[in-house]
């Protein structure tokens, strides 16, 4: 009998965001859409009629959230009506004294969310006509093989031989992981799962969280990805931002539907300028295209090139309206100042102001220097300004 589900993971709520500007509430737009994108879920859920929903791995981002958004994330769970099943994951790993033994989360799970079961050992969990073969992380690194235990025969009741057979797992295939999907951070080797060891016949679905993109490592074998995309995109194979909606039954081929939650969008932009018009170009394509919202957007712009010093004023000025209007800006600006024939003549022959001719020609000059350039050409720009006002 099928069986009709949701695969998500790395919701990581309580996400600090520390490359974000602590100006304005910019952290906390983001931060919160992590916990927006949970209404989203909730939709889908009816939409699917979905019978219960896995989490694998990551719901916090650490191993000490705060009470307000363990209250949050139970009462947003509380308002699905379904089951959840959640593991642990190497941000928020269980063990000992675990943050899911803390007396105030098993309060408000209960009172909140009642239907929600934390999964803290490798046991098998019996749900209608589905087994779940749960691997929960209860150290943040572990470097055997999370998934050995199933490699044994003994592990599949003869009274369970028609149920769907699921693994609930949260660590790195050979080629992923949540390290390497970091911005700065070098790959890491801990937490493996290998799947190449995992008979494909014993098991129907394997249900992955740790790598945030989106990704088939067999025609059984998936990471969900994070719900809420949470860095800049690496390419188009990295594909965060969605959740899986799964149909399972015992021998047969999984049908998994992607769909789309993120809220947050993270664009890129590169432009290299060749002429003082593309300012006013560039703005149409990110202010007006994308910034409409002031509270979705984190952008990363790389410009190169060269302007004029009025063009890079202009270009100061709209860099400025982004920062202001995103959540995020990354900026990397290597613009050189290039002056424009009427700008530098301008400057130079004004018989009206002649320490400001004699000043520019000065830096005329020195902008042929190459330990003085750039510098000659801010200044330039800064006396061209001073000129025009």
């Amino acid at each position: 009998m099928a069986t009709r589900f949701i695969h998500t993971a790395d919701w990581q709520l309580g996400k600090p965001y520390e490359r974000i500007s602590t100006e304005g509430d910019k952290k906390s737009q983001a931060s919160q859409a992590r916990f927006n994108v949970l209404e989203k879920i909730g939709e889908r859920i009816k939409a699917h009629q979905a019978e219960f929903v896995l989490v694998a791995g990551d719901l916090f981002d650490s191993t000490t959230p705060s009470n307000p958004n363990i209250s949050k994330a139970f009462d947003y769970m509380g308002k699905w009506k379904v089951p959840v099943f959640i593991i642990p994951g190497n941000h928020d790993h269980g063990g000992p004294a675990s943050l899911w033994e803390n007396n105030f989360l098993q309060d408000e799970m209960k009172r909140l969310a009642p239907h929600v079961k934390i999964i803290l050992s490798r046991d098998l969990v019996i749900h209608g006509d589905v087994v779940i073969y749960p691997c929960p992380l209860l150290r943040r690194s572990d470097t055997s093989d999370l998934t050995a235990w199933l490699r044994d025969p003994s592990v599949h009741p003869t009274e369970h031989a028609s149920k769907t057979r699921i693994i609930l797992a949260h660590g790195t295939v050979q080629g992923f992981g949540s390290s390497s999907d970091e911005e700065d951070d070098a790959p890491g080797e801990s937490n493996l799962i290998d799947v190449k060891r995992i008979a494909a016949d014993d098991f129907d679905y394997i249900a992955l969280g740790d790598w945030h993109g989106t990704t088939s490592v067999t025609d059984k074998a998936w990471y969900s990805g994070t719900p809420e995309i949470d860095r800049f995109p690496k390419g188009e194979n990295n594909d965060p931002g969605n959740i899986l909606e799964v149909v399972a039954s015992r021998g047969q081929k999984p049908v998994i539907t992607k769909t789309r939650t993120s809220i947050l969008n993270w664009v890129s932009f590169e432009h290299q300028f060749t002429h003082d018009d593309e300012v006013a170009q560039l703005e149409s394509k990110i202010v007006d295209a994308h910034l409409a919202s002031t509270d979705k957007v984190l952008i990363r712009i790389h410009l190169k090139g060269s302007l004029g010093i009025s063009a890079s004023h202009e270009l100061e000025k709209l860099i400025e309206r982004i920062e202001a209007r995103s959540i995020r800006l990354k900026l990397k600006n290597e613009t050189t100042i290039a002056p424009t024939d009427e700008e530098i003549s301008a400057l130079c022959n004004d018989a009206q102001n002649p320490l400001i001719a004699a000043v520019a020609k000065k830096l005329v000059q020195l902008v042929n220097n190459p330990t003085e350039s750039s510098r000659a050409r801010i200044a330039l720009r800064e006396l061209y300004s001073t000129y025009q006002s």
